[in-house]
């Protein structure tokens, strides 16, 4: 598999910010969770909007690596001597031309990378980056090989129907903008991890087992090999099906005693 996040230019400094990483100690609290570990310092990269460059074309001049996202980004070049950066989208290689109209496109321009609302765009057309209101940031289908389908539109109610990758349809207006294509890196879900020391590059601490631990320390703990694991659970839901429990059996004694 070709790797096309390889650039040997560094990121645009205007279009990148340095995120600094925090006190990590045990002691700390700027820690957000037991099982996470915040990560070295990494350039968070921002991202356009489509809508600001509405009727200018740009031309893909490179594609690079994002830490912060797994579909890589692409720089775009546009014709008012503007640059920013975009998620990268599938199968789009470096020179190709991408824009973002509201007119209506021909039968050649619905290619991926351009960018329009849903009332141009024709049904049954993977899309990615849909909004949920015009104006807003992309919500729907941003993560690496995600693409959303437009199943139907209503021009009567401004409605459209859009299916998403995990099933799910949603109703959304029909001037929401998308943009034409599936996001790179189509083959991030079936990456697997060769060593343990990948997680710990993402953040991910080791996780330990109530059962194993001591009854100090967790509420599962203790017993005489996995003696423990026959217990009660002693989680949120655990004990509200307990108390729903005692509740109905509090009940029905109350009515036996009445009758």
């Amino acid at each position: 598999m070709t790797n096309l996040f390889l650039s040997k230019f560094n990121s645009v400094s205007s279009l990148s910010l340095r995120l600094k990483k925090k006190n990590t100690s045990i002691f700390s609290k700027s820690q957000p969770l037991r099982g996470r570990l915040l990560t070295k310092n990494r350039n968070f990269k921002i991202l356009g909007n489509p809508l600001a460059m509405l009727g200018i074309p740009g031309i893909v001049a490179r594609i690079e690596h994002d830490p912060y996202r797994s579909s890589g980004i692409a720089l775009i070049f546009f014709k008012n001597k503007t640059c920013s950066y975009y998620r990268n989208i599938h199968n789009l290689g470096i020179g190709d031309t991408i824009l973002s109209s509201l007119k209506i496109f021909s039968i050649s321009e619905y290619k991926r990378g351009n960018t329009s609302s849903l009332y141009i765009l024709p049904t049954s057309l993977a899309i990615n980056q849909v909004d949920i209101k015009i104006g807003t940031s992309a919500k729907y289908s941003t993560a690496a090989g995600t693409y959303s389908t437009l199943i139907r539109k209503n021009d009567v109610s401004k409605t459209s129907f859009v299916r998403l990758s995990s099933g799910i349809i949603k109703q959304l207006s029909i001037y929401s903008f998308a943009t034409v294509g599936i996001i790179g890196n189509i083959s991030h879900s079936k990456k697997r991890m060769y060593k343990a020391g990948q997680n710990r590059w993402l953040g991910k601490r080791p996780t330990v087992r109530g059962v194993a631990k001591n009854p100090v320390d967790h509420p599962h703990g203790g017993g005489e090999g996995k003696k423990s694991q026959n217990m009660f659970p002693k989680t949120f839901w655990g004990k509200k099906l307990k108390w729903r429990k005692t509740s109905r059996s509090k009940k029905n004694s109350i009515s036996y005693n009445q009758s």
